[in-house]
């Protein structure tokens, strides 16, 4: 499936296939998951030099964020695309998930799916990375769970970009 994605010979496909099953030794996930995880790699548009880093951070916080390794990389995915962030930051950005994650009532795959609904917005408006994450670690738990957090954030954040006319 990467081959369809990538210009990569036989051979190349043939060498990132060791380097995954390699992979698959040092982290917590199987080589057909790892496998899963590439082809979203690649998909999202990583830098082919980064690639498989990003997949074994990915597997990695997976493991410890409960979750599946395209999960993890697809939530710091929807955050490096709606903020215009270089790759270089995934490492970064999947820290501050997994502190949401160790800090809130949620985990990675449940803010994947929550928080590519505010990425663009929280970016619009100002809102770093850090305090949106910060927003889903307070919120998980008190307000709702990780898909009413989402909801809530999104109205707030869509009448401070559109207020209403009572709110002028």
């Amino acid at each position: 499936n990467v081959a369809t994605l990538t210009n990569l010979s036989a051979t190349s496909i043939d060498n990132l296939t060791e380097k995954v099953r390699n992979l698959a030794r040092d982290v917590p996930a199987s080589a057909p998951e790892l496998a899963k995880g590439l082809y979203q790699v690649v998909s999202a548009g990583v830098d082919a030099s980064f690639q498989l880093e990003v997949l074994k951070i990915s597997a990695m916080s997976a493991s410890a964020g409960v979750s599946t390794t395209t999960e993890a990389l697809n939530l710091v995915s929807a955050v490096i695309k709606a903020y215009g962030k270089d790759w270089s930051e995934f490492a970064s950005i999947q820290d501050q998930a997994f502190k949401t994650v160790e800090l809130g009532q949620t985990t990675f795959g449940e803010l994947s799916s929550s928080m590519m609904r505010v990425t663009a917005s929280a970016n619009e408006l100002g809102i770093s990375t850090q305090e949106l994450f910060g927003a889903f670690a307070t919120l998980t738990g008190v307000t709702g769970n990780t898909a009413e957090v989402s909801t809530q954030l999104k109205a707030i954040m869509t009448s401070l970009i559109k207020p209403k006319e009572a709110m002028i």
